[in-house]
């Protein structure tokens, strides 16, 4: 993507981006591609010994991006990050500051993104279908999980003894 500097640099000039998404320090030069967070070069090298799948680190002014990494960039951002990743994080947790160590910083980002332990809980989203039920005149409700993935349901047949 040709113009994807000027787009980037427009999001780092956004007020929620300018500092960083773990430490705040600000001016950060690193993004989470994979995570949509911008990053300094402390948080970044640390999010690049997490694994892959996890976070994806590029720089802001050395690296190419794609049109998905763009996206992903635009549609998160550091404060939106924090409102999921961070919306169950204990009043007693503090968030790594500047003179946090690299194995403090690193712990916060894996309980944040690799373990996900405060992280929002999205309720599954239902949507109701309405259809006749047989040989009446009543409706039947029929329930459609839409996101996320439902849990495994076991159903007891009539012969299983409570």
């Amino acid at each position: 993507m040709s113009n994807y500097k000027d787009e980037v640099n427009k999001l780092l000039r956004l007020e929620s981006n300018k500092g960083c998404a773990e430490c705040d320090q600000r001016a950060p030069l690193w993004a989470s591609v994979t995570l949509g967070v911008f990053l300094c070069t402390r948080c970044a090298s640390v999010h690049r010994h997490v694994s892959k799948p996890v976070t994806f680190v590029r720089s802001c002014t050395l690296d190419e991006w794609n049109e998905e990494q763009l996206r992903k960039m635009q549609s998160m951002g550091n404060v939106k990050s924090r409102e999921l990743y961070e919306a169950k994080m204990p009043r007693n947790v503090v968030r790594p500051g500047r003179d946090a160590t690299f194995q403090q910083v690193e712990t916060f980002v894996r309980q944040k993104y690799e373990h996900k332990l405060w992280m929002k809980k999205e309720e599954p989203k239902i949507q109701y279908k309405t259809q006749p039920a047989p040989k009446t005149n009543l409706l039947s409700f029929e329930v459609e999980q839409v996101a996320p993935t439902p849990k495994p349901v076991i159903q007891k047949s009539k012969n299983d003894v409570a």
